[in-house]
Formats: structure tokens, C-alpha cells, sequence
């Protein structure tokens, strides 16, 4: 009987620590960004400005690699632009955005919507944009859509950690 009120205290514990993963902070100067990833996720390269319209990109990717992540930044160019990167040739559809919401944050307001790539509708999409007086921000979000709805509230985690940094 201890045993088994011991297991009923501990399980609901254990419950949560599982959905509570570890995070690590990064600080990306080369997207002027701070924010948190789980420990486990795989912290990517750094894509330079001459290969796209913007400051800088940045990748992460899940620990199972079911979830990868893209942050497209820049001081110059505006969110629209920022929306017209393609990514390894894959453009977000945002004629067939399935919902869109938005996330507040301390420090940003991002518009979230959920769609698929124009050429890949296997592949699903949660984009979260954002545009501050300095700098315009897209997070780009995609795998199956069963691993985004799972990770949804994970990944808003993620969104809600972003804080802007400054260069320097």
C-alpha cells in the first residue's frame, strides 16, 4: 500500500518533469536575438547575409529531428521581404494558412499562422512573424503536423523567450 501510494504521488511528478524539458539559453548577435531551445535540440549554422535578403538566418532542430526551426532576421528589410526567403526551395504557402493566431510575449507581438510549403503539402508549417522599430523577424517551424501540434506548445515556449539583443 506505501508502494503504491508512493507511485500515485511520484507519477503525476514525473508527468510533468517529462513535459517541462531543460532549456539552454542562446545568444545569436548575428540575428540580434536571445531566446531558449530545449537542451537536447541540435543548434544549427548560421546562414550569412549575401545568401539571402537579410541580416542573417539561423537553424535548430530537434532532438528526434521530427521539428526544425529557421529564424530569418534583418534591420533592413521588412517582414514581407523577409517572407519571400525560400528556404532550401521551399516557400510558405500563406493562401492555404489552415488558422492564424497571434502570441504576445514581454517583449514582441508575433502573428502565428499554420500552413504547409507551396511545393511540399506534406511538410507542415507554423510561421511566427514579427516586426519591431528596429528589426523585422519570421520564425519558421516545420514537420509533420502531428509532431507541430505535439510540439505546439513547446514552440510557443520557445517564441515567448525571444528577446531583441543589440550588436556590440
Amino acid at each position: 500500500m506505501k508502494y503504491f501510494l508512493l507511485l500515485i504521488l511520484i507519477l503525476p511528478a514525473f508527468s510533468f518533469w517529462a513535459q517541462n524539458p531543460k532549456w539552454k539559453t542562446l545568444t545569436q548577435k548575428s540575428v540580434a536575438l536571445r531566446y531558449k531551445i530545449p537542451k537536447g535540440w541540435y543548434v544549427g549554422g548560421y546562414q550569412s547575409p549575401k545568401r539571402c535578403k537579410c541580416t542573417g538566418a539561423s537553424l535548430n532542430t530537434a532532438f528526434d529531428g521530427s521539428v526544425n526551426m529557421l529564424i530569418f532576421a534583418s534591420d533592413t528589410y521588412g517582414t514581407d521581404s523577409l517572407a519571400r526567403q525560400t528556404i532550401w526551395g521551399n516557400e510558405f504557402d500563406a493562401e492555404l494558412v489552415q488558422f492564424s493566431d497571434s502570441l504576445h510575449s514581454k517583449t514582441n507581438h508575433f502573428l502565428k499562422e499554420f500552413s504547409t510549403w507551396k511545393n511540399n503539402k506534406k511538410e507542415f508549417v507554423l510561421k511566427y512573424s514579427s516586426y519591431t522599430t528596429k528589426n523585422a523577424y519570421i520564425f519558421y517551424f516545420w514537420g509533420s503536423k502531428e509532431a507541430l501540434l505535439k510540439k505546439e506548445r513547446l514552440i510557443d515556449q520557445i517564441m515567448q523567450s525571444v528577446k531583441p539583443i543589440t550588436n556590440g
